[in-house]
C-alpha cells in the first residue's frame, strides 16, 4: 500500500494495522501534513468568520441565507466518513484553494478559488487569508486578510466550513490511531 496525496486517515490506519509504525511512518514522505477533516455542522460557530454583523451585531437575512447556503454547499462537497492527508510539497508559498492549480487542494464550495496562503518560517510555517470570502481562522481565532499567524503542529484551521490540523508525520499517525 502506498499514501499519496489525499490518501485518507482510514488508510494510515489500515497501515498502521497491517505493517506497523515504522513502516507507516516511512509511507509518508512528506514532513508537513495538511488533515482535512470532512465539513460537520457544529452550530453558528463554525461560520464566525464568515459573519459580516451591522452595528447591532445581528446578522441580516441576506447573510443568514448565505451563510446557510454556504453551510449545505460544504456538507454536500466533502467525504462524510473519513479525513484526508494534504502534504507539503516544495517551495517557499503555498496556496490552498479549490482551484487545480492550488498547491493544496480543498474541494469544497466553502472555499474561495484561493483562499488562504502557507509561507515557509525557517525550518516552520505560518499561515494567512487571501481574502476569502468565508474567512480562515487560526486556533479558533480568525485571521484577519494577509496577517500572518505562525503554526505549531497540533494547530487547528478552518477554511470556511472546512476543518484541518496542521502536523507532521508522527501527528498524522496520533490522529489515524485516536480515530480508530
Amino acid at each position: 500500500m502506498k499514501l499519496t496525496t489525499e490518501s485518507s486517515l482510514s488508510e494510515v490506519h489500515e497501515c498502521l494495522t497491517n505493517m506497523g509504525k515504522q513502516k507507516t511512518l516511512a509511507l509518508l514522505e512528506a514532513e508537513v501534513y495538511l488533515v482535512v477533516f470532512p465539513w460537520v455542522d457544529t452550530g453558528s460557530a463554525a461560520f464566525e468568520t464568515s459573519r459580516i454583523e451591522d452595528e447591532s451585531g445581528e446578522l441580516s437575512p441576506r447573510e443568514i441565507r448565505e451563510t446557510a447556503r454556504a453551510r449545505a454547499a460544504a456538507q454536500a462537497s466533502l467525504s462524510p466518513t473519513d479525513a484526508f492527508l494534504l502534504p507539503f510539497g516544495e517551495g517557499d508559498r503555498l496556496s490552498v484553494g479549490r482551484l487545480r492549480t492550488s498547491d493544496l487542494r480543498i474541494e469544497s464550495s466553502s472555499i474561495s478559488k484561493t483562499h488562504a496562503w502557507f509561507t515557509r518560517e525557517g525550518r516552520g510555517w505560518s499561515v494567512q487569508d487571501a481574502g476569502s470570502t468565508n474567512g480562515t481562522t487560526h486556533n479558533d481565532e480568525p485571521l484577519s486578510v494577509g496577517r500572518q499567524s505562525s503554526l505549531e503542529f497540533g494547530d487547528t484551521l478552518e477554511f470556511g466550513g472546512v476543518e484541518a490540523v496542521y502536523c507532521d508525520r508522527a501527528g498524522v499517525l496520533e490522529l489515524a490511531e485516536r480515530r480508530w
